[in-house]
């Protein structure tokens, strides 16, 4: 199972939202000014958690498990999206999840229930741009918002209403890979996978050895 950065415990003050990263290519500038501009491809995300509170024992310890397991960008971690302005239901309550024994994680976190509930209405093809969900929970959806389809991040650019709480959701990037019908789409929990943009990105300056404010930036984890 990927890692998954624990913003409760290690919260950023100033995070960068996931943003794509485009690949577009320009030709030369004509005499009038003008330079044709085209796309290699949709881009990958990038962003960065700044600020980030390391300031107790168990923040500084775990930031430092975190890196060592990451070893730089050898291996990828999970990175929740800053999920502000999402179609979040008001009025419906989540309270955290605990595992079985009743017991929740070191941080005293659980597993999180969701707010919304979309789901693909049919197998979802490598490289798509655009599908059809059953909206069962979930307020209006609209460009600009994102979702997670296991660990992969996507930003909804159109949405055309086919009747009922069945929609068409166009969005970027392409696919990046085949999922089956009846997946939901993780509008409240969004997560995406990333690497660490440098090997020393969780490089940590402490005052007086004990607390901290480091940034640490992602990049999207492209390998299959």
């Amino acid at each position: 199972m990927t890692l998954v950065w624990p913003r409760k415990l290690l919260p950023p003050q100033m995070p960068r939202p996931h943003y794509l990263s485009h690949m577009n290519i320009s030709g030369p500038v004509s005499q009038t000014g003008v330079s044709d501009v085209i796309s290699g491809d949709a881009g990958f995300w990038r962003a960065t958690y700044g600020s980030v509170i390391v300031t107790t024992r168990d923040r500084v310890i775990t930031w430092r498990a975190i890196a060592a397991k990451l070893q730089g960008r050898l291996n990828p971690i999970l990175v929740p999206y800053c999920s502000s302005y999402q179609p979040i239901v008001q009025g419906l309550s989540i309270e955290p999840v605990p595992h079985d024994d009743g017991s929740f994680f070191d941080d005293g976190t659980g597993y999180i229930g969701s707010k919304t509930q979309v789901l693909l209405t049919a197998d979802l093809s490598f490289r798509a741009v655009f599908c059809t969900v059953d909206v069962v929970v979930a307020d209006t959806i609209q460009p600009g918002q994102v979702f997670s389809l296991g660990e992969r991040l996507y930003q909804v650019t159109d949405v055309i209403d086919l009747g009922g709480t069945i929609k068409q959701i166009s969005f970027m990037p392409p696919a990046r890979e085949a999922v089956a019908a009846d997946s939901e789409l993780e509008f409240t929990n969004p997560v995406c996978r990333m690497r660490l943009a440098t090997d020393d990105a969780m490089a940590i300056d402490l005052d007086l050895n004990k607390r901290g404010l480091p940034s640490v930036d992602f990049i999207e984890d492209l390998a299959p």
